[in-house]
């Protein structure tokens, strides 16, 4: 990448100069653009040129490796940086929307910003467990989650209500099967 400065040549960003546009379908065409044209600018040339959402994509400027073996190298840019300053060939559309991932630990029947509940279990030996869950999931699936994680046998516990209050109903309680 060539620094740009104040005393840099004007001429040196003077002119035309070919790409090869990697698109997000896979498919990659040419395209000649200025050299003094900023990154941000070439975005939105591309993105408007191929009908695609400017606000849902981004832009990388590749320099290819030399061989397969290795993986092409990603120029760091500023949005105002002249592409012709980057001394490459090959820009990479992308598109933003990256899968959300989802953390391992969360309580069977979760989704995001639903409404879910505090539960907390009675365990033998005076343990308490504490687990948030929406009103949509299973009893047998919170029995499962309960003893996986205290490494209990789910054969030998099922869940019980500690009374039949239905007005102030309490915390369920693990049982050991008789």
């Amino acid at each position: 990448m060539m620094h740009i400065t104040e005393d840099t040549p004007p001429d040196m960003l003077a002119g035309a100069m070919d790409l090869i546009v990697h698109l997000p379908t896979n498919r990659s065409v040419k395209m000649s653009v200025e050299r003094s044209t900023p990154m941000m600018d070439l975005l939105v040339h591309i993105t408007s040129a191929h009908q695609l959402q400017l606000s849902n994509h981004i832009i990388q400027a590749l320099e290819m490796a030399p061989s397969s073996e290795r993986s092409d190298k990603v120029l760091p840019y500023k949005p105002n940086t002249p592409i012709g300053a980057l001394d490459t060939q090959h820009i990479k559309v992308i598109a933003k929307n990256k899968p959300v991932s989802i953390p391992k630990n969360l309580p069977p029947g979760y989704q995001p910003f639903e409404s879910t509940f505090r539960l907390q279990v009675h365990l033998p030996r005076n343990q308490l467990y504490v687990i948030r869950v929406s009103q949509h999931v299973f009893l047998e699936n919170i029995l499962k989650t309960v003893c996986d994680e205290k490494n209990l046998d789910m054969r030998k516990y099922e869940l019980r209500h500690p009374g039949n209050c239905l007005l102030f109903p309490k915390h369920p309680e693990i049982y050991r099967r008789k």
